[in-house]
């Protein structure tokens, strides 16, 4: 059973801002980046990998007409922005992290893979989920 809060208001998605939003999702990403911090804090990769993790993600957002009107993205935007906000690339990163943990490589990878994995959490506890191929938030 999920309990939903409905008419939520959401900063530059003016096209979703009555969606309802499912309480127990959100509180399962903000278990995510709860670990995600966890994880993030033995492996800081420095202050420039750090914050390219933690900010890299929005690249897309920042290419001149990525917005169109509404709080949506521009359907070309779309692919670039769903590749750097799913989850399997933190995954891959931190597994790559993982196996080469032996060569001096492993905890940067780590790290970059929890602050890109905050990053994704973040954004999906405000209610800033995947796009749809119109460039809407999904549902």
């Amino acid at each position: 059973m999920s309990v939903t809060i409905p008419l939520v208001h959401r900063p530059f998605c003016g096209s979703v801002a009555a969606s309802p939003l499912d309480v127990g999702l959100r509180l399962r990403w903000a278990a995510a980046l709860a670990a995600a911090i966890v994880l993030l804090v033995p492996t800081w990769p420095g202050l420039t990998l750090g914050l390219v993790a933690l900010l890299a993600p929005d690249v897309p957002l920042l290419l001149p007409r990525a917005w169109a009107s509404g709080g949506r993205l521009r359907p070309w935007v779309v692919p670039a922005y769903n590749a750097t906000h799913a989850v399997v690339g933190p995954v891959v990163v931190a597994a790559v992290g993982l196996g080469v943990v032996g060569l001096g490589a492993g905890t940067e990878l780590l790290g970059v893979a929890a602050g890109w994995l905050a990053h994704v959490a973040v954004d999906r506890v405000l209610g800033y989920d995947l796009r749809d191929r119109n460039g809407d938030v999904r549902r």
